[in-house]
């Protein structure tokens, strides 16, 4: 899509057809969002945008505001995305153009729902909702489906964190079924199978896994109609089915269907995210052998995505400085006869400032990355003595090693001590690491979790269920390592200290207006019965001085610890500026 916009581009300038310059800038600039482009993309779109002003072409300038109103989503500029969004909403007002409201009122709910304004999501949700409801008004069908999908998945996260409630569950099965019909009437088997999978997933949330299968049998029906994304999450979802049912031979033959042709997968984090799959899937099976090997070569595609990301922004630079270069070139070529002598020399003058300008821009990046690490190294000192005090308890380490030692001698499942020593081992040098470093990214931050939350459960009486909700954009954002296991470790030691059920433990990373907020709730018995008034949590104190020692005051947000009880569960919500690598 990229290079037939780029060629779109050159034939449209070399005829001065601005009209379809426009539309092929805002091409580009979609693909270069979707490949995490953004400064090409903010380019591309902001072009996009003056042409059509220029033109005074409104359909051209309501498509161009819409994406620039999704470009400043993603970028987790609310007010600008929201700004820009009601800008595209005024146009199709004066116009009372239904088919362009139905797309401004999505892009207005999809902007709040990226900000977590659950009220308004929902007010623009369901205008877009009452309009392609009316077959008499031509509506794009990207429009409709993502209506259908987003009505859908706005109840289906209510329901994640309310499970019992009936009045979630039979919406999101009323909101599926409504997009069902539809889909199946425009034989789009793509949209018909995710939202058969989910209406499978609300009876299999109530165990009732017969019912479940039910709907998933009836979306593999489209197996060969749907796009490889929508195919994949169905077989995981039937290899989680079957691994329920203890039957791991058919989820283990799933789960070599999400390993199909993953050597043509041209994204090493995409690559890294179907090892992942594999990899649960056969932890869970009890197949410790293959999950290790699935483990490292997800470890190694995630390690070189992020190679990748570090030179991503010197090469946008780059490119960006090439466009520009090209552009003031074609124009002095343009220019260059003998009654335009004068003006020529001027825009080689202008040639000469914008190559100083890239070579200032270059040299400020490096100095600021230069400053920013030395910034950090400064930080790190500060901070090493409270890493050394929140680090994991030696007592933990020891514990750990006795409850594995009894699978060294069980010879029914010789590879499970295996498995068990070598998350052990993978987090002490995940532990090493964080002397030294004093960020990593969330994702590492929640792998580590992962593996701790293994080897506490094996000190357990009761089974653990872990349940991660991170948003795939903030994977990359950098938080202070090991800043959450003070929390995880005082649900196993104050939580589930009398537990008799199923203990639980809930990480929800989301994006806020002041950056990532992550918030971790548990069902432990003892949270009911809360500690003195005057009690003040060590531990907590120690988390709250390293995050004041981390950040300046002006970038921590306010109250940006919390911990107390709430409706019966023990609530932590750490709340941290958003950056990246």
């Amino acid at each position: 899509m990229m290079n037939i916009a780029k060629k779109a581009i050159k034939l449209s300038e070399k005829n001065n057809f601005l009209s379809q310059s426009s539309t092929a800038y805002g091409a580009l600039a979609t693909s270069y969002q979707l490949h995490n482009k953004m400064d090409s993309a903010f380019y591309y779109n902001t072009k996009a945008y003056n042409v059509a002003k220029q033109l005074k072409d409104l359909n051209l300038e309501f498509s161009a505001l819409l994406r620039l109103s999704h470009y400043y989503s993603d970028n987790n500029d609310p007010v600008n995305s929201i700004e820009y969004g009601l800008k595209a909403l005024k146009i199709a007002e004066d116009a009372n153009n239904k088919s362009q409201l139905a797309t401004a009122y999505f892009k207005l709910s999809y902007t709040f729902a990226y900000h977590d304004d659950d009220d308004k999501q929902k007010y623009y949700l369901d205008k877009a909702y009452d309009i392609i409801l009316d077959n008499t008004i031509d509506v794009p069908a990207e429009t409709k489906n993502n209506v259908y999908t987003h009505m859908v998945d706005f109840f289906e996260r209510k329901r994640f964190k309310n499970p019992d409630s009936p009045f979630l569950k039979d919406s999101v099965l009323y909101y599926a079924e409504k997009g069902i019909n539809y889909g199946k009437s425009e034989n789009n088997a793509s949209l018909v199978a995710d939202l058969l999978r989910i209406k499978g997933k609300m009876y299999f949330i109530d165990d009732d896994v017969e019912e479940a299968k039910t709907y998933y049998n009836e979306a593999l029906k489209y197996r060969d109609k749907i796009d490889a994304t929508s195919l994949r999450n169905l077989y995981n979802t039937f290899a989680y089915v079957y691994l329920k049912e203890n039957n791991t031979e058919v989820a283990l033959r799933y789960k070599d269907s999400i390993l199909l042709d993953i050597l043509k997968e041209p994204s090493y984090y995409k690559k890294g995210d179907r090892y992942y799959l594999a990899y649960y899937v056969c932890k869970t099976a009890k197949r410790h052998d293959l999950a290790l090997e699935y483990h490292e070569k997800m470890t190694a595609n995630f390690n070189k995505a992020k190679e990748e990301k570090q030179i991503e922004a010197l090469n946008e630079l780059e490119i960006k400085y090439e466009t520009e270069k090209k552009e003031a070139a074609l124009i002095a070529q343009k220019l260059n006869n003998e009654t335009l002598k004068n003006t020529a020399r001027t825009i080689y003058f202008i040639l000469g400032i914008i190559s100083l300008l890239g070579i200032g821009i270059l040299g400020f990046l490096f100095f600021k990355k230069k400053n920013k690490v030395l910034a950090s190294e400064l930080n790190l000192a500060k901070t090493k003595a409270s890493l050394h005090r929140s680090q994991l308890n030696p007592h933990f380490i020891s514990n750990s090693i006795n409850a594995i030692y009894p699978f060294l001698y069980d010879k029914s499942d010789p590879n499970k001590a295996t498995a068990y020593l070598s998350d052990l081992s993978q987090m002490m040098r995940s532990i090493l690491d964080s002397t030294f470093e004093a960020n990593w990214t969330l994702q590492e931050e929640l792998k580590f979790i992962e593996q701790y939350c293994n080897i506490q459960e094996l000190k357990m009486d009761v089974p653990l269920q872990l349940e991660v909700v991170c948003d795939a954009s903030l994977n990359s954002a950098l938080v202070p390592s090991l800043i959450t296991q003070t929390f995880i470790e005082n649900c196993f030691v104050h939580g589930f200290a009398n537990q008799t059920k199923t203990a639980v433990i809930n990480i929800n990373a989301t994006k806020e207006d002041f950056g990532l907020q992550i918030t971790i709730t548990d069902n432990g018995s003892s949270t009911a019965k809360p500690k003195t008034k005057n009690h003040k949590s060590r531990s907590n104190q120690i988390v709250k001085q390293r995050l004041e020692n981390t950040y300046t005051k002006k970038e921590l947000p306010k109250n940006f610890l919390y911990y107390g009880f709430k409706e019966h569960t023990y609530q932590v919500i750490i709340k941290l500026p958003l950056m990246y690598l």
